[in-house]
């Protein structure tokens, strides 16, 4: 059977299989239990949705009528007010005055749970059902405690009890020797597909990874994301520090945690979400700075927010969202202030001055220095994703000019790095046009730095190629090509780079442009030479990088009709160096023949 939930097999199954067993005539109970939004109410709906041959009854609670005695009991009892008439008369007695049908005295609930149990059975003569009752945290004192009564005796009525309740200690005595089903947010290959499949434009996996984990996985958080935030939105979530926002449907709920605490509790709580490492020391130091009471620690993990031991720990990530959520702008920045000043007297700098970028509002030149040094330790530690967001942020703070392009160029390239190839497409966003160099000059001015320019070209080009973008791959060898004239006499490691890449580039193209016109660093054409011994294949000399001072391309015509498998190495030499890079392989096919011309 094909299920129509994301990562749900294991639950549906112990679902289906109460369901099941009713079929067969042994009845049973399940309470679904978890954080608001993470899909019990799917869950339920998804497991009686397909029992063939069951009735389904639903009663959910409703805050509204939750101080209201037997409410929810009238709403279960209701589609069989009919049967209620012909059970025992102490049972249709009990029930029919809690609803309100008879007068008399008010019976215990022990005595209206027998009632409600009786009805049950009576029903079941006549085919299985699944009641099913959602939000019992919403439920009256009394409805609750008669139907958790019912669901613990159930036995050889055909009758399946589907209870789901919110992950709260206060509701364990309600639901006490009932079989339990805990439901944890989704996986994170489950969450992934559904948060993408949800977004309007694509996302990078690198920002979904980080969203999905920052949601724990919460279906309704994901899902409220995907609809409220643009594909850049979530960009700029998914690389922060900061939690993720929440969404609108959970908001009501964490907000009203987070807000219903003391003060300084909200305070203690905003510096623990602030902080990304959990350091209780960095913690307390920024909050006695903050003159916030040393103890309101314990009193959040008192109300079941954070759990304190070698590192402080949010419950759920959503609670962390909230608690930054529910602070303003400069609320935070003042916090942010205080963690910064923590950390350096901690002896942290790289945490110092990432907490200073979050504390500074407009550019800041200084700032951005130092969040560039905390980038180049990162990338020394090979920590590419670290990088990206730090240089990132660093531009943002750096004034206008050829510093923030630089920045937001190596952030790109560190992006590239990562696999995270729309976020460093937008760091590019208003930078260097993608067209030839040779095509400069017609198209407009471009950045006056030419090793920067160079670096753009090769971001661009590997962004095309993660993509598969034709108008990319198809000019990817001329435009690495171009990459090192602009390189050559400045920067000699970039260019011997930028010639290695453009021969690879040509290898690859030459395999695969059979019958195609393959485009020159000058950006004329020539056209692929048919061999003599076979016209179905054609072969594509690669450009040969040696050339590229002279602009011409070298295309050899076929000889000897030798196929095109059988390969001779060249070699790829600098202009600017004698040493020549790693012999690649050359179409031995092309070996003889004069040079062809542009076209």
């Amino acid at each position: 059977m094909t299920d129509g939930l994301l990562g749900r097999h294991d639950e549906l199954a112990r679902l289906r299989a109460v369901v099941d067993a009713a079929r067969s005539g042994h009845g049973g109970a399940l309470v679904v239990r978890g954080e608001p939004g993470v899909g019990k109410t799917a869950l339920l709906a998804e497991a009686v949705g397909s029992g063939a041959g069951v009735r389904v009854a639903h009663a959910d609670g409703f805050e509204a009528e939750s101080s209201i005695a037997y409410a929810a009991l009238h709403r279960v009892v209701a589609p069989w007010r009919g049967t209620v008439d012909g059970l025992p008369p102490q049972h249709r007695r009990a029930l029919r005055t809690v609803l309100g049908l008879d007068a008399g005295q008010a019976p215990d609930r022990f005595g209206v749970g027998l009632g409600l149990l009786e009805l049950l059975a009576a029903v079941g003569r006549d085919g299985p059902v699944a009641l099913v009752v959602d939000d019992v945290h919403w439920l009256d004192a009394e409805s609750a405690a008669v139907l958790a009564l019912v669901a613990r005796r159930l036995d050889a009525e055909p009758v399946a009890v589907l209870l789901a309740c919110r992950d709260d200690p206060q509701h364990d005595a309600t639901v006490a020797g009932i079989p339990v089903l805990h439901v944890r947010g989704l996986d994170d290959a489950s969450a992934g597909r559904l948060l993408t499949s949800r977004v309007r434009e694509p996302v990078d996996p690198l920002v979904v990874a980080r969203v999905v984990r920052a949601t724990g996985g919460n279906p309704l958080a994901l899902v409220d994301l995907a609809h409220d935030l643009t594909a850049r939105e979530l960009h700029d979530s998914g690389l922060a520090e900061e939690p993720v926002p929440v969404g609108r449907h959970l908001q009501a709920h964490y907000l009203e945690r987070v807000r219903g605490a003391a003060p300084d509790v909200r305070t203690w709580l905003l510096v623990a979400a602030a902080d990304s490492t959990g350091d209780l020391g960095l913690v307390g130091r920024a909050c006695a700075e903050l003159g916030v009471d040393g103890r309101a620690g314990e009193a959040a993990e008192d109300l079941g927010l954070v759990a304190l031991g070698t590192t402080a720990r949010f419950r759920h990530p959503l609670v962390r969202a909230a608690a930054y959520g529910a602070a303003r702008g400069k609320e935070r920045r003042r916090v942010h202030a205080a963690l910064s000043r923590a950390a350096h007297a901690a002896g942290t700098p790289e945490l110092a001055a990432w907490h200073a970028a979050r504390a500074t509002v407009g550019v800041d030149a200084g700032v951005a220095e130092r969040l560039e040094a905390v980038a180049d330790a990162a990338g020394a530690r090979g920590g590419v994703v670290s990088r990206a967001r730090v240089l990132g942020r660093a531009a943002e703070l750096t004034p206008p000019g050829q510093d923030r392009d630089r920045r937001r160029v190596a952030a790109a390239e560190a992006a590239v790095a990562a696999g995270a190839a729309q976020i460093g497409a937008a760091l590019l966003d208003g930078l260097v046009p993608a067209r030839p160099v040779a095509d400069a000059d017609r198209e407009g001015p471009v950045a006056p730095d030419p090793v920067l320019r160079a670096r753009v070209v090769a971001v661009r080009v590997g962004l095309g190629l993660f993509t598969s973008d034709p108008a990319v791959v198809t000019r990817a060898a001329a435009d690495m090509l171009d990459a090192a004239a602009l390189l050559h006499g400045t920067d000699a490691a970039r260019e011997q780079d930028a010639l290695v890449r453009a021969f690879e580039h040509a290898v690859m193209a030459d395999r695969a442009c059979a019958g195609r016109r393959c485009p020159s660093s000058a950006g004329g054409w020539r056209r692929a030479r048919p061999c003599d011994r076979d016209r179905r294949r054609t072969c594509c000399a690669p450009w040969v990088p040696s050339c590229w001072r002279t602009r011409r391309p070298p295309s050899r015509r076929c000889g000897g009709g030798r196929p095109p498998s059988t390969r001779s190495t060249t070699t790829v030499r600098s202009p600017s160096s004698p040493r020549a890079s790693p012999s690649r392989p050359r179409c031995g096919t092309c070996a003889a023949g004069t040079p062809g011309s542009r076209g």
